[in-house]
């Protein structure tokens, strides 16, 4: 996605013509604070917090059906795993729940510049 802006100026005039009747392609800079708790994480994830502090984001808009897309490249980055809970000891769901990114959110979550949204 990150070239995507540089693929368009470089279409031959009639297909940027085209293409820009259908889309508008968006590019801007997402910045976040990282809180000291999930500062490890990032530098060990993501290779460090400048990174993630500071990401590129593409908006792709479809101006004919009105949907669009949101591309950014370090939640691809993204280590996910989904596991079940059914069956666990109620310890390890505790455990799971203290590692869990959305059940600490203040903790383990990165914070927008403008201050968390409660």
């Amino acid at each position: 996605m990150e070239n995507l802006i540089k693929l368009i100026k470089k279409l031959p005039p009639e297909n940027k013509k085209l293409f820009r009747r259908i889309f508008r392609v968006k590019e801007v800079t997402g910045k976040l604070v990282i809180p000291k708790s999930l500062q490890n994480y990032v530098k060990t994830s993501f290779g460090g917090l400048q990174q993630v502090e500071k990401q590129k984001i593409v908006k792709i808009i479809n101006i004919v059906t009105g949907e669009s897309s949101i591309f950014n490249e370090i939640r691809g980055l993204r280590k996910i795993e989904a596991k079940s809970e059914v069956g666990l000891p109620k310890d390890e769901i505790v455990e799971r729940k203290e590692e869990c990114f959305f059940c600490n959110p203040l903790d383990k979550t990165p914070e927008d510049i403008f201050g968390r949204v409660k």
